[in-house]
Order: structure tokens, then sequence, then C-alpha cells
């Protein structure tokens, strides 16, 4: 969902039920909505609080798996960064083919995963790049000790690499479940309705009044809608990190290896 839907959204809010309390003013006794204003306004209340609790569980629980989304970028980022860093130790051929393979797998996930995963896919040309970078750490010869020991850093990282691609796939299927959007929204729509009916005095104000209500718990699910997301739509998760370890990679010379 991009700003121009949302926002189109919440502007609809407001004023079809604005509309539709300022047509139906005319025609309903305002004593009766009075008398119905005395007992109705426990109720609000009631289904208010209801309401508001159930939207800070979801709300929190969407916002927790967007950082956790953004978190597994960050952390798969600097593990590319940090595989970059210990091939260094490595000598320069098996270094160079590491490193190389390390762009192939950062450039592919610009180039294919992102774009994917905005259509909740994941990338077949990024799980090859994938295979490659496991290849290269894998074929490094296990010679002296400092090489044995940094090709095992190197595998770690390659797991851990895995890991938080797993995890960012994962957040692309972890939706608020249809169930839960049809309470969130038929609740909505019954708090809007208590407004509606109650007894405001003033056939403007009524309607203002329901509008401005409306289009707020339209932005509210609208927010949780952007955020359920976090790799496509207005509010998504960019791939800078990426774009950083790729303009690092090679910081630190091939030098420092020393048989």
């Amino acid at each position: 969902m991009l700003y121009f839907h949302a926002a189109f959204m919440i502007i609809a809010a407001f004023f079809v039920p604005a509309a539709i309390s300022y047509a139906i003013s005319p025609r309903s006794e305002h004593a009766g909505r009075k008398r119905f204003h005395e007992i109705g306004i426990a109720v609000f209340l009631q289904i208010g609080v209801i309401y508001a609790v159930m939207v800070a569980f979801v709300f929190t629980n969407v916002w927790d798996e967007f950082n956790k989304a953004g978190n597994s970028v960050h952390r798969e980022a600097l593990d590319l960064q940090n595989m970059a860093d210990r091939a260094a130790y490595l000598p320069p051929e098996a270094a160079n083919a590491v490193r190389a393979a390390i762009a192939r797998y950062a450039e592919s996930e610009l180039n294919f995963e992102w774009p994917s995963m905005a259509r909740r896919e994941a990338s077949p040309e990024t799980v090859a790049a994938f295979t490659q970078l496991f290849a290269a750490v894998a074929a490094i010869p296990s010679g002296d000790s400092l090489t044995y020991v940094t090709k095992n850093n190197l595998l770690s990282l390659v797991s851990d690499v895995r890991d938080m691609r797993a995890l960012r796939l994962y957040q692309l299927s972890t939706d608020v479940p249809p169930w839960l959007w049809m309470l969130l929204i038929g609740s909505a729509v019954l708090l809007v309705l208590f407004v509606m009916v109650s007894a405001v005095g003033h056939r403007l104000v009524q309607s203002v009044l329901v509008g401005v209500f409306s289009a707020f718990l339209a932005t509210i699910l609208v927010t949780i809608h952007l955020l359920d997301f976090p790799f496509e739509g207005s509010i998504r998760i960019n791939p800078q990190a990426i774009v950083y370890s790729i303009e690092h990679l090679n910081d630190i010379p091939i030098t420092l290896h020393k048989p």
C-alpha cells in the first residue's frame, strides 16, 4: 500500500460516514437518540476499551515483526562485511574468490531479492548466489593454522547469513490473519455507528464528529497494514545496509596473510 492509497482510504473514511450521518440525522428522532445516548455511552466505553486493547496488541506485534525484519537485514549486511574483512587473512587467491562471491550475493539481493520481496516472493537468483558464496568458502584450502581458523570463522558467518536471510523471508508471510482484520474492521464500524446514533444536538457538528472519529480509526488500521508488510509499500525496509557493505568490501587490503 502506497501513501496515496492510504490517504484516499482515510479521506473516504471521513467523508462517507459523515455524509451518512448528515443524511440520516433529519430522519431520526432526536429524543429517541438522546435516550439511547444515556445507555449507549456505557456500552460504547466498554467496547472502546476492548477495541483499544485489541489494537494495541496487534500494533505491538506488527511493529515488533517490522523491527525484526529490519534487524535481520542489518545483521546480514554486518555478517557480509565481517566476511570480507576476515577474507584479508586468507591467501590472495582464496581471498579474492571469497570477496567476489560476497559481492555477487549482495548485488543479487539488490537486483533480484528486494524486487521479489515486494511481490512476497524469494529470488532464485539469490539462492544461486548464496550457493556460490558457500562453495567459495568451502573451497578454501585448509593450509596453515591462520587459514584454518579463518575458514571456520567464515563458515560460521555464512551460516549466520543464511539464518538472517531465512528470517527476512519469513517476514513476508507473517501478516495479520484475515479473521483478525475482520474483527478490527467490524469493531471499528460498530464504534462509528455508536457515535452516529448519539445525540449531539447539531446536525453538522454531529456529522463532523462522526467523520473525524471514523478517519482516526481508519488511520490506525491503515498504519497497521503499512507496517504489516515490511518490504513493500511506502513504509518498507530499504537495502541501504547491503549497499554500504558492497561499497566497503575492500576496505582492508588483502595483504594480512602470513604463512
